[in-house]
């Protein structure tokens, strides 16, 4: 299997075990008892943060509009855009999520609820969305081929003058000591080792012996880090124009723009 297909594969495993084993926490780790009272009340807490100033600084008349929100999980922000947008495409890798999704939403007609292969947007047509968001999401894709991938995505299926407003990753300094780093190495190799089930889940057995989270271990958790230099280069060569990068080098770095109309 091809090193992509590989790491799309297991990172799809790995959101569906996570779906399945308390799917709140791994789409929001601030919190491991979430209800669902709560939980989407920090959904529309984000939207009106991080995606209404700048919808609002835009001008969009949001109600006549569609958009797509990359990694939605089971909907935690998702619910906010479907209150406020004509259309929202939902899309995610894992089957798991989606399906606790579409069940939490049982009211909304105007969500379409997607699998992503997780290298692109297939399925979604080109120059057919007018803002797409993501948040939580990028930190964790295993690798930067595959984080450029998704960014490159996102601008094709804008429209010309539409909007996009993501997250990724971009801390390069250690956020824990040097005894927490040779922990979380062990774990992780012993999790990465083999990408049978058996030997993956005899690595998250090892994790919580030691006292932590085996799924919160391996590449499709940990994630890539990227220059944000990287990511402007994709999106200006993607027709894409940024308006602001925010938080340059820090663990939640926002990338904020349209795309040119020419």
């Amino acid at each position: 299997m091809k090193k992509l297909e590989l790491e799309t594969a297991v990172a799809q495993q790995d959101w569906n075990d996570r779906a399945r084993k308390n799917a709140l926490h791994y789409i929001c780790s601030e919190r491991e008892d979430w209800d669902l009272e709560s939980f989407f009340r920090s959904g529309e807490t984000d939207y009106d943060s991080l995606a209404a100033p700048f919808l609002s600084k835009l001008g969009f008349a949001t109600e006549t509009m569609s958009m797509i929100e990359v990694g939605c999980g089971v909907g935690r922000v998702t619910r906010s855009f479907a209150r406020r947008f004509a259309s929202v495409t939902a899309l995610d890798v894992s089957e798991e999520m989606l399906e606790r999704g579409r069940d939490l939403h049982k009211d909304f007609d105007n969500i379409v609820w997607t699998k992503g292969d997780g290298k692109t947007f297939s399925g979604v047509e080109s120059s057919s969305m007018h803002f797409a968001f993501s948040y939580l999401v990028l930190q964790h894709i295993p690798s930067n081929e595959l984080v450029l991938g998704y960014v490159r995505e996102m601008m094709r299926v804008l429209k010309p003058g539409g909007a996009f407003c993501f997250q990724f990753n971009s801390c390069t300094y250690p956020t824990m000591n040097w005894k927490g780093r040779l922990l979380w190495r062990l774990v992780d190799e012993s999790v990465e080792a083999d990408r049978s089930s058996w030997v993956r889940n005899g690595g998250r057995k090892i994790a919580s012996v030691i006292g932590v989270d085996g799924l919160a271990a391996g590449r499709t958790w940990r994630g890539a880090v990227l220059d944000p230099r990287e990511v402007l280069e994709t999106v200006w060569e993607s027709g894409g124009l940024v308006q602001r990068i925010r938080d340059w080098g820090a663990p939640r770095t926002w990338c904020l723009g349209i795309k040119d109309e020419l």
